[in-house]
């Protein structure tokens, strides 16, 4: 098992099969859209819930795309989701490699906020098969705030 800092797989080799997964925790509630990337076939899953029992495929290459090229139609792109802040949804994407340069990722986008990468800031760990509790999801931010300056803490605690 690896822990990554983003939706972000590097490079393993060639002729194999890998998993990513985690938990999507919103900042703000709304319509979220997902994209993924590969050097191979892979699928993207999102799961309405926590419980990783209904995850349906949001988002699919067949083949392969370049690192970060994240096409903006389907099927490597999802339609809207309306998700709600502070609720974390399953979140898996199943990556085929073959030979060449190999790599897998994920893009979002969601309200007041552009395409990018989905760092680590917004996803939990799914290795524990539950979900984490967030308390207090929500904060409001002043708009003279800054970036990089505090503007709330949150606390997470197993169920």
């Amino acid at each position: 098992m690896e822990f990554l800092r983003a939706f972000d797989g590097a490079e393993h080799g060639d002729n194999f099969g890998s998993s990513v997964s985690g938990y999507f925790i919103p900042p703000v509630s709304g319509n979220y859209r997902f994209w993924i990337a590969s050097d191979g076939s892979s699928q993207l899953s999102l799961d309405a819930t926590a419980e990783q029992s209904g995850a349906s495929v949001i988002a699919s290459v067949s083949g392969g795309t370049d690192r970060h090229q994240w096409l903006d139609s389907t099927p490597n792109r999802s339609q809207q989701i309306s998700l709600v802040a502070g609720v974390p949804y399953f979140i898996e994407a199943l990556h085929k490699e073959s030979t060449g340069a190999d790599h897998v990722s994920v893009a979002f986008s969601g309200p007041g906020m552009p395409k990018q990468l989905l760092g680590g800031r917004y996803l939990a760990p799914s290795a524990r098969n539950y979900a984490p509790r967030v308390a207090n999801p929500i904060f409001v931010i002043e708009g003279h705030a800054f970036a990089g300056q505090e503007g709330g803490r949150a606390s997470a605690s197993d169920p």
